[in-house]
């Protein structure tokens, strides 16, 4: 069993490049959200806390850069389930639910038992779940995985 880091801080303060900001504080449908975002913010809020312009430095980048916080703020725990149902979910980020999760279960009917389980249509694209709908399908996907017959 792994400790999140996150038990461990009262906060956290970076200066990263303002893309990557974009995407750890990125919501759903929107063309920035994506696994990363999921990963991170199951255990952080991402506060943007500002913009630096590269000519706060010298010599000036290419990118503009901006300062994030992290608010430790667990929503899931990154179980081997989680991470499954989120890489299956982002990564043919146009297939629906149902064809990118099709082999994290034995069978469909196990996955659609689960989606409805955790309130998640089937026919959705990845993109379109917040990190809680992640946890509720993991956390599915890990009670028909340890009821089913080894085979």
């Amino acid at each position: 069993m792994s400790v999140s880091i996150a038990a461990h801080l009262t906060r956290a303060v970076f200066m990263i490049q303002a893309e990557v900001a974009d995407r750890l504080a990125a919501e759903p449908s929107t063309k920035t959200y994506g696994a990363l975002t999921v990963f991170v913010r199951a255990q952080y809020i991402v506060h943007r806390v500002r913009s630096v312009s590269p000519g706060c430095f010298f010599p000036p980048p290419d990118v503009t850069s901006a300062v994030i916080e992290l608010e430790p703020h667990a929503i899931a725990a990154e179980t081997d389930a989680f991470r499954d149902v989120v890489r299956a979910a982002f990564a043919t980020r146009r297939k629906t639910l149902r064809n990118a999760w099709a082999k994290i279960l034995p069978t469909r009917a196990a996955l659609e038992e689960a989606a409805i389980a955790a309130g998640i249509s089937l026919d959705a694209r990845g993109e379109t779940l917040d990190v809680a709908a992640f946890a509720r399908m993991a956390l599915e996907t890990e009670r028909r995985l340890e009821a089913a017959p080894e085979a």
